[in-house]
């Protein structure tokens, strides 16, 4: 073919020992990277030895959570989050995450699921202060 002449497949810049390094270095770290984030679940495996006390990445206060944030949790859609937050608006809190089987849609599996991601932090009672001045 005329003008096919000038581009070499060895002077692209791909074939460079260095940079193919390079690039298997950075997709090594980006899966190390996307595992830390997601879980070894993600591959299928159980995490090994000694890593599964690690800390968690995600902690949701459920009485505090809006449905974005309550449907990054594993089993948990935007539908589910959103019937959480009724529940919660119509019910009053959840004293505990055991207490979200009461949510249509949630059975013990998904409550085994979330819990690792969840805490439950009751309002606390709101504090009345009186003046001593208005005493005799």
């Amino acid at each position: 073919m005329v003008g096919c002449e000038r581009f070499k497949t060895d002077d692209s810049p791909l074939a460079q020992v260095r940079v193919q390094w390079t690039l298997a270095i950075g997709t090594l770290l980006s899966l190390v990277a996307l595992v830390g984030l997601c879980g070894w679940s993600l591959l299928g495996i159980e995490p090994p030895r000694g890593m599964q006390n690690h800390a968690r990445l995600l902690l949701l206060d459920i009485n505090e959570a809006g449905s974005t944030e309550l449907s990054l949790l594993p089993t948990v859609g935007p539908v589910l989050a959103d019937r959480i937050v009724t529940d919660r608006i119509r019910h009053g809190p959840f004293e505990t995450v055991e207490q979200l089987q009461r949510v249509a849609g949630i059975g013990p599996k998904t409550v085994q699921a979330i819990t690792p991601y969840c805490v439950v932090k009751l309002p606390s009672p709101t504090c009345v202060t009186t003046t001593t001045d208005a005493l005799p």
